[in-house]
């Protein structure tokens, strides 16, 4: 939300924020609590596909929104980009590249979100000239191998909102919204092979991501909380030591996780309330969280565990080439719009990559709506080797 009071005579300067903040209404929970909403969900396919649980997995490409420690995949440079609608045809650009070579990762990437032209206006109602709003978000995540079984991650975002930026709001000019986070996380892992035809690895992982400086659009505003986000997950892979070509014949991952938007927020005798930044909220987020209904001031608590988000996730794999995968998102009353299932397809030829997912809502208050998060999407992605050796590839074998 941009502001939280205004005078009547002030209704249209307001007008042009509140229409743009609105567009973003189908992806936070806990509505009005946190600013730039936009950053809020994981967009990469097959991690949603698998209910965002892989915490504690390593190389896949949307692991620095999850967990920093997991970036990169040795030996190669990865590429990816996926492209989804909102609401009002809102769209959402999001691409990247990663590598790894050793026992560093590392990780680039932006998310893009340009809306319609919007026409600024004065408090007097004139017009002020036009402005196109836009949101972007840039990453820059490392991760770092201290040995076979442990590895430590970093990232740094850089957070850019303007909405509507020219006009004016109770006699404020509205300005870009602007914030730095940083991104941390460690997963833990071990193996060991069952009746010499299986290798188990097992994994921890655990992060916070998104821990920031509040964000503000007029000079005198309190400013909002970014959606940091603590999650932690175990996860567990199995591949079957039998091979055809070279290619192991089938692999199993599946993981379980929990996340919890970390908030924290202090009503006064006033009505008015009060919001903290990021160091504080570390400390008071873990606590009884009350929300306020907007139509008759009544108060609701949520417990601890009533304010957690529940994940699960799990991955067929054939040839190292073929996929399909399962999840599912509880994300109880509280964040009832996070409540999801999905499955998913992938098709994995090395050089290129494409994956799917069919997701939707469970709760039945958006049950059948297609969103941001609840509809059919597609990723491209590809990777070029960094030794210069031609990569073991299954198009290759069929094309020889």
């Amino acid at each position: 939300m941009c502001l939280k009071k205004y005078r009547l005579k002030h209704l249209i300067g307001f007008i042009t924020c509140f229409l743009i903040a609105g567009m973003h209404s189908d992806i936070i929970a806990q509505p009005g609590v946190t600013g730039v909403p936009f950053i809020k969900n994981t967009l990469d396919v097959r991690l949603q596909s698998l209910g965002n649980s892989f915490v504690s997995f390593e190389g896949l490409s949307g692991m620095h929104l999850i967990n920093p420690a997991g970036v990169g995949r040795k030996d190669d440079l990865g590429l990816y980009f996926t492209s989804r609608e909102s609401v009002s045809d809102i769209r959402f650009y999001d691409f990247g590249a990663s590598f790894k070579k050793e026992k560093l990762g590392w990780l680039i990437s932006s998310r893009i979100v340009p809306y319609p032209r919007q026409n600024n206006t004065t408090e007097g109602g004139e017009q002020s000239g036009s402005h196109k709003p836009l949101e972007f978000y840039q990453n820059a995540s490392v991760s770092f191998e201290l040995s076979k079984k442990w590895s430590v991650g970093f990232g740094l975002n850089y957070i850019h909102s303007d909405l509507a930026s020219g006009a004016e709001v109770s006699g404020e000019e509205i300005k870009a919204g602007r914030a730095l986070s940083a991104d941390i996380g460690t997963i833990y892992n071990t193996s060991f092979s069952v009746a010499d035809s299986w290798l188990i690895q097992t994994g921890f992982g655990i992060s916070i991501t998104d821990f920031g400086n509040l964000v503000k659009y007029t000079d005198n505003a309190e400013g909002d909380p970014l959606p940091m986000k603590f999650r932690t997950g175990l996860g567990l892979e199995a591949v079957y030591s039998g091979d055809w070509n070279g290619f192991k014949v089938i692999g199993l991952s599946s993981a379980v996780s929990l996340s919890k938007l970390l908030v924290a927020l202090e009503f006064e005798e006033n009505g008015s309330v009060r919001k903290f930044g990021p160091f504080q909220t570390i400390i008071k987020g873990w606590g009884v969280y009350k929300e306020q209904n907007p139509n008759n001031g009544e108060f609701t608590e949520y417990s601890l565990t009533e304010q957690f988000i529940y994940h699960a996730g799990m991955e067929l794999t054939f040839l190292e080439s073929f996929s399909f995968r399962m999840g599912y998102q509880n994300g109880q009353e509280l964040n009832d719009f996070e409540s999801l299932s999905s499955w998913g397809i992938g098709i994995d030829l090395y050089y290129l990559a494409i994956d799917y997912v069919n997701s939707s809502h469970t709760s039945e208050d958006y049950k059948g709506q297609e969103t941001l998060t609840g509809s059919e999407y597609l990723q491209l992605k590809g990777r070029i080797p960094l030794d210069g050796k031609s990569p073991k590839s299954l198009l290759r074998l069929l094309l020889d």
